[in-house]
C-alpha cells in the first residue's frame, strides 16, 4: 500500500516540474510581451527632447543623417566627431567644415532660401536651426520645413551656460560617445579659467576693446561680452544694451583708453594691428603693445568659445 501512495506522489512531482519547465520555456518572460498586440513596442532607444520653442519632439533612436542649417550647431557635431552623420550643411558652415566635399555632404546654401527638394533627396532624421523669431513665424523656414515633414530641432544659445546646453541636447540627439567626457573637461576649462581671475579687484581688471571682422564691436547681451567678463575683462562697450554689435566710435575708444585691444582674425577682418593702432596712437593699449589678434569663429555659441576665453585671459593677465 505505502508503495502505490509513494509512487503516485513521485508521479505528481514529476509532472509539477514538467509544467514548471514548461512555463519557463515555452511561456517567456511575461516582461517582454506586449499587452496590446495592436499596439508597437517602444524602442528601448526613444527619447524625447525640448528645444529652445518649448517643442517636446521624440525620437525613436539617435538621429543618423543630420542637417546643420547652423555654422554653431555644425561646430558642435565637429567637436563631437561625428561628421559623418552630416548630411547637409548651410553654406557658411560647409565652407567652415575642411571635410565637408570629401564626405559628400551636401551644400544646401543660405538658410533663407533653401531648397525644400534638395532637403527631401537627402531626407535628414533631425535638421539642426537657429531660433530666431523670423524663422519660427508662422510663414518662416521652420514653419515650412515642419509642414513638409521634416523633425526641427531649434536652438537658441547666446550665452554661455545655454551653449553648454546646446550642446547637450545635440549630443543626445546624435549618441555621441564622446559627449560626456568632452563636455566634463570643456566645463573643467572655463571653471578653471573663472577661478584663476576671481580674486583681481575690480579697479584691477584691464579695460577691453573688441574688434569684430565686420568692424563693429560687442554689446552687453553678446556672448562675447560675457566671454570678456569671463576672462576677468571689462569691455568697454558692455554696457550698451542697443546692440549685440554696436559700431564703434574713435573718440569713444579713446576717452574710455582700453588696456588692450583685441581684433578678430579671418578673411574678412576690417583692421590689422597697425591700422588700429595708428587710429588710437594715444591709448594704453597701443602704447604698450597690447594689441592682439584673436582666433576667427572662436566667440561662438560653441566648443570654440573655449578657444577665445583662454586666448583673452593669456593677453589680459599673461602673468597669471
Amino acid at each position: 500500500m505505502k508503495s502505490k501512495v509513494y509512487a503516485i506522489i513521485a508521479v505528481a512531482v514529476i509532472l509539477i516540474a514538467a509544467v514548471a519547465t514548461y512555463s519557463i520555456v515555452f511561456a517567456g518572460d511575461s516582461s517582454d510581451k506586449n499587452d496590446n498586440p495592436g499596439e508597437e513596442v517602444p524602442s528601448e532607444e526613444a527619447f524625447s527632447i525640448v528645444d529652445y520653442r518649448g517643442n517636446t519632439i521624440s525620437f525613436d533612436a539617435p538621429a543618423e543623417r543630420i542637417v546643420s542649417l547652423g555654422s554653431a550647431f555644425t561646430d558642435v557635431i565637429s567637436w563631437l566627431n561625428c561628421e559623418d552623420k552630416i548630411v547637409g550643411l548651410d553654406g557658411t558652415s560647409y565652407k567652415n567644415l575642411e571635410n565637408a566635399k570629401e564626405l559628400n555632404i551636401v551644400d544646401l546654401g543660405a538658410v533663407s532660401s533653401i531648397n525644400l527638394e534638395s532637403l527631401k533627396t537627402i531626407n535628414p532624421d533631425c535638421i539642426f536651426i537657429w531660433s530666431f523669431p523670423s524663422y519660427v513665424a508662422t510663414d518662416g523656414i521652420i514653419t515650412n520645413l515642419e509642414n513638409n515633414g521634416f523633425k526641427v530641432v531649434a536652438l537658441y544659445p547666446s550665452s554661455v551656460d545655454s551653449t553648454m546646453q546646446s550642446i547637450s541636447t545635440i549630443s543626445k540627439i546624435i549618441g555621441s560617445d564622446e559627449a560626456i567626457e568632452k563636455s566634463a573637461d570643456l566645463q573643467n576649462r572655463i571653471d578653471a579659467i573663472s577661478a584663476k581671475v576671481a580674486n583681481i579687484p575690480e579697479d584691477e581688471r584691464v579695460k577691453v576693446y573688441l574688434q569684430l571682422q565686420s568692424g563693429n564691436t560687442v554689446g552687453k547681451d553678446s556672448i562675447s561680452n560675457e566671454l570678456i567678463t569671463l576672462a576677468g575683462g571689462i569691455n568697454i562697450y558692455g554696457e550698451v544694451t542697443t546692440s549685440k554689435n554696436p559700431t564703434p566710435n574713435a573718440e569713444y575708444i579713446a576717452t574710455q583708453n582700453p588696456d588692450v585691444i583685441l581684433l578678430e582674425a579671418g578673411s574678412a577682418q576690417t583692421e590689422t594691428v597697425d591700422s588700429i593702432s595708428a587710429k588710437l596712437p594715444t591709448t594704453n593699449a597701443v602704447q604698450d603693445g597690447r594689441v592682439h589678434i584673436i582666433s576667427a569663429n572662436t566667440m561662438t555659441a560653441s566648443p570654440n568659445l573655449i578657444i577665445a576665453l583662454e586666448e583673452m585671459v593669456s593677453f589680459f593677465y599673461p602673468d597669471l
